[in-house]
């Protein structure tokens, strides 16, 4: 649920199914014209596969979780992602 005054509040609202098949409302980020392409390889999660993990796997760095995040919002829990989802790791072009 977007709350009046949040952050969210003025931005498009969408509804994207989980791995369970039931929809749940995502905020839908526009990228802006200028920003940087991007390529995309697929990783299929195993147990236990966290995306501050991952991050730290593939960009030496932790706390660009969020980037992941940002290219998966299909992903509601990032701490509990489940074994054989397939996520997009972006690297800038």
């Amino acid at each position: 649920m977007i709350y009046e005054n949040s952050r969210y509040e003025f931005d498009k609202v969408v509804m994207v199914c989980d791995h369970a098949g039931r929809s749940n409302p995502a905020v839908y980020v526009s990228p802006d014209v200028d920003q940087q392409s991007f390529y995309f390889e697929f990783v299929t999660t195993h147990s236990g596969l966290r995306l501050d993990v991952l991050a730290h796997q593939v960009y030496g760095d932790a706390e660009k979780w969020w980037v992941i995040a940002r290219a998966n919002p299909e992903v509601f829990y990032p701490d509990n992602i489940p074994m054989g989802t397939s996520l997009r790791i972006p690297y800038a072009v």
